[in-house]
């Protein structure tokens, strides 16, 4: 027995009329959706708690971390952290965004090589001398970059405070470190 072909059919389209209604009401719920969700106009950053992140970090540094205290209000903490670079140096982070939107921060080693000062800094080269609360720090700007450094060399601990912004908020950072004069 051989099989019997049928001839096809041409496919007839039929109106989708019934598709029409169900689609409306799916996009009007979607763009309602859109509506009622809240979006913020910026980007929200977590803020950082610096002094709990120094209690914290003080058993991964093998030093006391510094920690501000006493800022001016509308100063933001970003970030406070360890961090270990290629040279395997320990150091303690803070950011800050001023109340003037401009980032300041300060990094923070115990004994570090200059080539991990080099890297802090990005090689400016050291300028003069500034003596802020007692202490007396090196100035290395970059000013191609718009970066403002102050390198404090102590007799152990080194302390780097940068910005992109002008020396008054760097030294407005330095002040609140609190830092016992003589480094």
């Amino acid at each position: 027995m051989s099989p019997v072909a049928f001839p096809s059919r041409p496919v007839r389209l039929r109106p989708r009329r019934g598709l029409v209604g169900p689609g409306l009401a799916v996009v009007g719920l979607v763009i309602a959706m859109v509506l009622l969700v809240p979006r913020p106009n910026a980007v929200v950053r977590p803020t950082a708690d610096v002094a709990a992140a120094a209690r914290a970090a003080r058993s991964q540094l093998g030093f006391v971390p510094v920690a501000p205290v006493g800022l001016p209000q509308g100063w933001i903490p970003l970030e406070a952290r360890v961090k270990q670079d290629s040279l395997r140096t320990p150091t303690w982070h803070v950011g800050y965004r001023t109340a003037g939107g401009a980032f300041v921060g300060y990094v923070q080693a115990v004994d570090p090589p200059l080539v991990w000062e080099n890297t802090q800094v990005v090689s400016g080269p050291e300028t003069m001398s500034v003596e802020v609360d007692g202490n007396t720090w090196l100035l290395r700007n970059r000013e191609d970059r718009g970066l403002t450094s102050y390198v404090l060399r102590g007799t152990t601990t080194e302390i780097i405070v940068s910005g992109r912004t002008g020396a008054t908020d760097v030294e407005t950072l330095i002040r609140a470190l609190h830092l016992p004069a003589g480094g």
